[in-house]
């Protein structure tokens, strides 16, 4: 994320510390942004980037097994 807030970057940082550790265990890996992610939702391929991507499969890392996004604003 381009311009990212110290609250924003904060809540990633703490993310990614405390579930690094989870995601070695299963072989996975965790990424902090500028990481395309592709996702079949339907039959349509949707690419965006997420804030906390973690891919499973070494063969194929734009197909994360859980993507997380940290939102720092109200949303509704």
């Amino acid at each position: 994320m381009v311009g990212a807030r110290d609250r924003h970057t904060g809540i990633l940082s703490a993310l990614a510390f405390a579930l690094t550790p989870a995601a070695r265990k299963r072989r996975c890996q965790l990424f902090t942004s500028d990481m395309k992610v592709r996702l079949e939702i339907g039959k349509q391929n949707v690419f965006y980037y997420p804030d906390l991507p973690v891919p499973c499969d070494s063969e194929d890392d734009a197909r994360p097994a859980r993507v997380m996004n940290a939102s720092t604003y109200p949303t509704k």
